[in-house]
């Protein structure tokens, strides 16, 4: 994920617009904000922010694995 990608300010904001396909990094900049509801360049004022959305997509996760397990298991 982009974001996490951001947090972790190994790259640089075009070399992660590259990574996810964008063309630009002013492209991947306002399909970020539409998403976020800020910039990139703005992401370590939104930790918490972030911190909540791995969390929620963590246990989305966990949930389909346990989902598909499940569903596994009744054939």
């Amino acid at each position: 994920m982009s974001a996490l990608d951001l947090l972790e300010g190994k790259e640089k904001i075009i070399d992660i617009a590259i990574k996810y396909n964008y063309e630009s990094s002013q492209a991947f900049s306002r399909a970020f904000k539409t998403m976020m509801g800020f910039l990139p360049s703005e992401i370590n004022n939104h930790k918490n922010k972030i911190d909540n959305l791995s969390f929620i997509l963590y246990n989305i996760s966990r949930l389909e694995r346990e989902n598909i397990h499940a569903r596994c298991l009744c054939f």
